[in-house]
Parts: structure tokens; sequence; C-alpha cells
């Protein structure tokens, strides 16, 4: 059976499915397709994406101001409609932004970073603490009371406490001790009260006649927000596995709140009726209605993690998190101009789960001339099918996964490799109760399981959270690709994994019949090789050749005791923003997002310092990376379609920049031949 089973998350352009068709060449062989035959995106353009991660959002005079990943500053006009990039100055990830007026603002973040504004956000100067640039402090918050005294909590009990409006900043510790708490939010409570929560449930309490006291915390696990209660003086403290709590006497006292979802939140916000929302992780939201004492789940939530929330003056609300900046309407939540678009660290996902970079990955590691051969299937629901039927139907379930299983059995003694909607964790989980591999996967019947609304309804939401609508999957859902590749034993020799590949592609007309419902509109051989001596005057695949190229990076480090993963790592990131300049290039990966991924898995409630990598889980990024002894991958880069080789730009692109470390590209190419199947 099948050994392996990977999700896919093919990419989201966010330019419209119509906008990401890349029209395969013509390869010489009689079309395989029919006009109707759907036009899947390989790979995104994702030089016109944006890829941060935005963790905070305040009003000022100007108005929205939203800061996150690396630096990033946004600052929206029209409430939230449109944002413009404004310099930061560094590129630091921002954790924070608070607004003492309309025009003074304080964003904070990593490496000590403190900036400062003074015309609402439009632009910023950093503020001398005398820990800017120190790389094991984080600032996680900052807070003003009314009175010139001012917060910036952090690190390990770390705090920065401001007298005279922020003119002058002392370092204190909060909570002393080897093993101290970081501490991840702070709020002013009236003019002379301030709170901060943190690790481990942690609660203190500011109070001007009597600094800093450690109170009694209900909490057991780290709680990420306060939120102040404008209508009692009350305030909300809230953060891992579903933890609300509410006091009204300055923590005094708690109580815990009820609510629907054991999510972790990550911010709050009273809105204008007096409800009180609350958001979280898997893009949940909850609100609690005026006077209640329980929290409901919201309908039509986005996908990923929500990080900020803000109620804006037509009553719409602009959130911030894993998609990057959202605003909610009438038919939910969007992130950028279009629906369905990747943003975010979606992008990041999508990219290192997308096929082609594991299979680049996998002959990387080999270091060797071997080619990646597979067969990419398009099929499509057909236009006589009655009511709301598409691929996300029972039926149409049913029938593509059994044509897989019988892709299979087509090659006796091999093994394959799927990766599409209904071989990935996500669709088996709602449809066959799936437990990780595909050896526990049974085919339903009506006696084993229920596949309706509700489970149709779960399959459609976990293909969005995916991000495999748009991409692997039509928005519409009537159109779908699914690839499968042989995976050859250690023991077969090219050529015979040539004629298991030559059997599988010969079945296939045949295997056409299990697709009961459903239209097999598009049958293609493909296939990755190295290029063994590229060069920068070769001129554009022709008809038949394939058209796109892609790169592989890799790093032979003479520290071959200490390998230098850490310095690898942040290498790896200066090298991705040199390389994404390079005309010709569509799409990049680092090695450093495979460590921030790493590290998101361990610490999935704190998303405050993710993307700090020198800061630790760098050894799974590299080892998944890294073929021989202290040889790394640090980056694949992907060309556009039908472009030409770049292998001289790129190493012109990023010479000098490995000290005593040596650089190496590698080229690779992707061909293609289209299947012709029985009318």
């Amino acid at each position: 059976m099948l050994t392996r089973v990977f999700i896919v998350f093919l990419i989201v352009a966010g330019l419209g499915l119509s906008a990401w068709m890349t029209r395969l060449p013509d390869t010489g062989v009689a079309p395989a397709e029919t006009p109707s035959a759907p036009a899947l995106p390989d790979m995104p353009d994702d030089r016109s994406l944006n890829r941060a991660v935005f963790m905070d959002i305040a009003q000022s005079a100007a108005g929205l101001v939203a800061v996150g990943e690396a630096g990033s500053i946004r600052l929206s006009t029209d409430q939230g409609l449109s944002w413009q990039p404004v310099a930061s100055g560094t590129d630091a990830l921002l954790n924070a932004v608070e607004f003492v007026s309309p025009e003074s603002g304080w964003a904070v973040g990593d490496r000590g970073t403190l900036l400062r504004t003074g015309d609402g956000g439009k632009s910023w100067q950093p503020v001398l603490s005398g820990l800017e640039g120190t790389e094991d402090i984080t600032w996680f918050d900052v807070a003003f009371l009314g009175n010139g005294t001012g917060f910036v909590v952090g690190t390990l009990g770390r705090t920065l406490t401001t007298r005279d409006g922020g003119e002058s900043w002392q370092l204190e510790l909060l909570i002393p001790g080897y093993n101290s708490a970081s501490l991840y939010a702070v709020a002013a409570l009236g003019e002379k009260s301030a709170m901060v929560v943190g690790e481990r449930g942690r609660i203190l309490r500011y109070q001007e006649d009597e600094g800093w006291q450690d109170i009694y915390s209900p909490a057991y696990g780290a709680l990420h927000g306060i939120l102040p209660l404008a209508e009692s003086g009350g305030v909300l403290v809230f953060g891992e596995n579903g933890g609300v709590y509410q006091s009204d006497d300055l923590g005094e006292n708690w109580r815990q709140l009820a609510t629907v979802s054991r999510a972790n939140y990550h911010a709050g916000a009273q809105l204008e009726d007096g409800s009180v929302l609350l958001a979280g992780s898997s893009g949940v939201l909850v609100r609690r209605q005026p006077g209640g004492q329980r929290f409901y789940l919201e309908t039509g939530h986005p996908a990923g993690a929500l990080l900020a929330v803000r109620q804006v003056k037509d009553q719409a609300l602009v959130v911030a998190g894993e998609q990057g900046l959202g605003r909610s309407s009438a038919q939910g939540f969007r992130f950028g101009t279009e629906p369905h678009r990747a943003s975010g660290r979606f992008v990041i996902k999508q990219l290192l789960d997308h096929p082609d970079s594991k299979r680049l990955l996998e002959l990387a590691a080999k270091d060797d001339d071997t080619s990646y051969r597979w067969v990419r299937l398009d099929m499509t629901m057909p236009e006589s099918a009655a009511g709301d039927e598409d691929l996300t139907s029972r039926d149409a379930v049913l029938s593509i996964t059994r044509f897989l299983m019988a892709a299979e059995e087509a090659v006796p003694g091999a093994r394959l490799e799927a990766y599409s909607p209904w071989t990935s964790d996500h669709a088996l989980a709602v449809t066959g109760k799936h437990q990780g591999t595909w050896e526990n996967w049974r085919l339903m019947s009506g006696a084993e399981s229920e596949y309706g609304r509700k489970e149709r309804e779960n399959f459609r939401w976990k293909l969005r959270r995916s991000a495999l609508v748009g991409g692997q999957m039509a928005p519409d859902f009537r159109t779908a690709r699914a690839e499968v590749r042989l995976i050859p034993w250690s023991y077969e020799t090219d050529q015979e994994q040539k004629e298991h590949q030559a059997m599988l592609v010969e079945a296939l007309p045949g295997l056409v019949q299990e697709l009961a419902g459903v239209d097999l509109v598009r049958v293609r051989q493909m296939q990755w090789q190295r290029v063994s001596v590229p060069t920068s005057t070769e001129p554009p695949p022709q008809s038949g050749q394939g058209g796109r190229w892609a790169w592989a990076l890799t790093v032979d480090d003479p520290d071959s005791y200490y390998c230098r993963d850490t310095d690898n790592l942040q290498l790896s990131q200066h090298l991705e923003a040199r390389v994404r300049e390079v005309p010709g290039v569509q799409a990049t990966l680092a090695v450093a997002e495979q460590a921030k991924i790493d590290q998101l898995k361990d610490l999935e409630g704190v998303w405050k310092g993710f993307v700090a990598v020198e800061a630790g889980y760098p050894s799974r990024a590299m080892e998944a990376w890294q073929p021989s002894s202290c040889r790394h991958v640090m980056l694949l880069a992907f060309g556009e379609p039908a472009g030409s080789d770049l292998t001289s730009a790129l190493t012109q692109a990023t010479e000098g920049m490995a000290d005593d470390r040596v650089l190496q590209w590698t080229a690779y190419r992707l061909s293609e031949t289209a299947v012709v199947l029985p009318e």
C-alpha cells in the first residue's frame, strides 16, 4: 500500500484562478484534454505576495497601523481596505504597536527593538535604550499610563520602564531568577495602574503607590493577552487551551469564563455594542454578548491563527495574524485583494509543502544525475452533475480514492506516492477517520462511516485551511489535481524505473473507468532532471522540452564539527532576500522558513517571537535540508514558466555572502509529455 502520504499545499496566488493560468507548452503530442480542461497553478509568483505575518494593529490619527514580521509596518487610511508599506529601518520582528496619543506611538519587537513615531505612524525612528541589537531580548508588548509612565515587557521577566514619556528608559527584572517567565502582554488599567501576564499563568499588577506585585493567578498555562472592560472597569486575561478569566477588582479575585472552544486565545476587543470578541489559533473567533457570561463561536471565521483584532468605523473587523492583514465582509474575511489568495505565513507553508519543493530537496540530497518522474492528473466534475455535486461529495471522494489505489496495483511490487486533496491527512481524517498512514485507510461504506452535510462542510473547511483551494482544488470545488509517483527501490536501475513508469502510464486509460462521475481531462508525464552543465546563454526550452527551471543552493561548511546551523539559518534569509531580486525568479524558499515552522509546531500557543530562529530550533530544519555532513541546502529558487537558465545570474547575486563557506548552485529542468486518453 502507499507507504507515505503528504499533505499538499499548492499555492493561491491571489490574482484569481484565471490570472494564475500557466499555459503548458505544446509537447508535440496530441493533446489529451477538452476545451474545459482545468488550468490549476503549478507554482506561485510569490514576488508580488506579502509573506509576512502581522502581529498587532493600532489606531492613529493617520489611520490603522499594523506591525509584523521582518520589520514590516503597514498603514491603512481606508479602514483596512488597503495597506501601504512604511519604512521601519529594521528587519526585526515587530510584536506590538501602541499609540499614546493620535500622533505619538511606539512599536517593539525582536532583538531589543524599540521604535517611535510622532506623525501617526507615517515615519518611525529607533529609540536607544542600550539594549537594541541584543539577540536574546525580545519585547512582546508596550503600554503607557496617562502620567507619562510606560512599560515594555519581554523575555525572562525583563521590563523597560519610563517615567518621562519615553525620553529615558530603565531596565527592570520583574521576575528575578534563572528560570524567569517571559512576559507576553501589558495593559494600562486607568491612569495609575497596569497589569502584565505571561508564561506559566503569571499575573503582575502595578499601582503607582505600591509598584509591582506578583498576584494570584487562576491560570495554569501561559496567558497571552489582557483586555480592560470599559463598561464595568473589570479586566479579562486569556491564553492557552481556552483559558479566559475576569476580575472586577484589579486582580484580587478571578472567575473563569466558559468558552465553546479550547483554542489558544491571542487577542481581544470590546466592540461598540458592548460585546467582547476574542481571537485565537486556527482562526477561531468567539463572542460574549453584553451582560453574558459565556463565549460562543462566531461563524465564517478565517483560517490561520489570529493575533490581533480591531473594529473599525463601519463595524467591520480588521484582523492580523498568520495570513497577514484581513478585513471582514458579508462574504467572510478577505486577506489581500482577492479571495482564495495565499498570504502571510500561508505562503511559506504552501511553498514548504509544495510537491516540487520536496522533489528538488530529494534530488539535491542525492547530489547526482538522478531524475524525478511522476504523473499529473487534472480532473473536473461533469457539467451535467446535478445540484451542488462537486469533487468534495461522497461519490467523488470514493471514486477518486479508488482510482488512486488502483493506480498502485497497476505496477506489481511498486510503491506509490500520491499528492492530492483526497490523500491528505485533512481529507482522510474527515472521510475515513484517517490515523496517519495509508495502511489504516479503508474505503467508506454506508456501514462503516457517515459522510453527510456536516462531514462535507468539514472537508471543505480543511481544504481552505490547508490552502488547497485555488491551487490543488478550484474555488468552486469542481476542478482538482492529483499527482502520483512510483517510489523507486534502492536496488532499481534507472532503466527499471523508466519501465515501471511506462507500465503506470500504459495502465492509465483503463484506470479512467474507475472515475465514475468524474472527468479525467488531462494526464501528463512530468520529470525534474538535473542539468549537469548549465549555461547562462542557453536559449529558452523549445516545444516538447518543458518550460520551467529550478535551482538548489548548497553551502559546504569547513567547520565540520559544529556545522554552524544557526549561522547558516541566518545566512539563508539574507541569501533569499538577494535571490528574490534576480529577474526571472518566480518563487524562493529558504531553510530558515523550515526552522520557523518547526518552532511553531513546538510553541504553537506562543506566536510572539516565532521568527527568532537564532534563539533555537535550528537542528531539525538543518537535518531535513542537509544532504550530508555539514553540506546544507540553503535555498530553493523556481524560475518563470518558459524561462531560461539563471545559474550565472544567481551565482553573481550571492557571490561573497558566505565568508569562508562555499556556495554552489545546481540547476534542474522540468519536462512534460501529454498522455493521450481514449475518447
